[in-house]
């Protein structure tokens, strides 16, 4: 079985190879330890970009069927990208 990877994961990646890293939000709900916390993975991800001419990349995507449509919290998304 593949172990689904978590953003944390993908941040000390970007982070160590000083790569931008682009935020996924249905793939961090899906698959996100619940230590994770939205409040410190966006710093950490918007930080990843500070090298680049280019803005933090944010992606929401879409679930492959009904049946694995997940909830989402826009308004409590957007706000929180507008605190940081």
């Amino acid at each position: 079985m593949i172990k689904p990877i978590q953003a944390s994961e993908v941040l000390d990646i970007c982070e160590k190879e000083k790569n931008p890293c682009m935020f996924d939000y249905h793939h961090y709900k899906a698959n996100r330890h619940p230590s994770e916390k939205l409040e410190t993975i966006l710093p950490r991800m918007f930080k990843t970009w500070e090298h680049t001419p280019h803005p933090p990349k944010i992606h929401v995507s879409s679930p492959k069927s009904e049946a694995q449509k997940r909830p989402i919290k826009v308004m409590r998304f957007m706000w929180t990208l507008i605190l940081f």
